[in-house]
């Protein structure tokens, strides 16, 4: 069952579910869930692996954050890959999961999204990734809407996270045992 943004308000009186939504998504929200904006972009430059008991990311180089400021418009190049972070931030109840689409217009420009669930005990903005299959690239603001989340209520006894992303981490910075 997809939980409404009627019912997560209420849900969530005492303790917040999505932290740092947008004023639009808090006040107007459109269809079941909520849209995420861009806070930070890094570019997938190297080799990764992932083993049976350790593993080790691809290196990644930043080249964007949003600013209060005011947000900065960056060309992504195109058939390139990208880690794409959120401004809003997760901290699920028991027995819900969250699970991520792309805005329409991603791939309407040639732009391939690809993400995770966030289950119940995750904390944190969560990451995908944005390969830019069109040849000409894409351009992106940040702070723009960008996905859409859904968050769904677990039936059943669900087991907490406890996983080496927790609070964010977007790489590895070597290889590493897995939990």
């Amino acid at each position: 069952m997809i939980l409404s943004p009627a019912r997560l308000s209420t849900l969530s009186k005492n303790e917040e579910l999505i932290t740092n939504l947008d004023l639009r998504e808090r006040l107007s929200p459109e269809g079941a869930g909520y849209d995420l904006r861009v806070n930070s972009i890094e570019e997938v430059c190297g080799s990764g692996s992932l083993l049976i008991e350790t593993r080790h990311t691809s290196t990644i180089n930043k080249i964007g954050m949003f600013e209060a400021d005011g947000p900065q418009i960056l060309t992504l190049k195109g058939q390139s890959l990208y880690l794409v972070s959120t401004v809003e931030e997760f901290k699920l109840h028991d027995n819900m999961a969250a699970v991520f689409y792309p805005r329409s217009t991603l791939f309407r420009s040639g732009v391939i999204f690809q993400s995770g669930v966030a289950p119940y005990g995750y904390e944190g903005p969560m990451t995908f990734l944005l390969y830019i299959a069109n040849p000409a690239g894409f351009e992106v603001q940040l702070g723009a809407r960008f996905a859409h989340v859904l968050i769904h209520r677990v039936i059943g006894k669900s087991t907490r996270y406890k996983g080496q992303w927790q609070g964010g981490r977007v790489t590895t910075n070597k290889r590493e045992k897995q939990i």
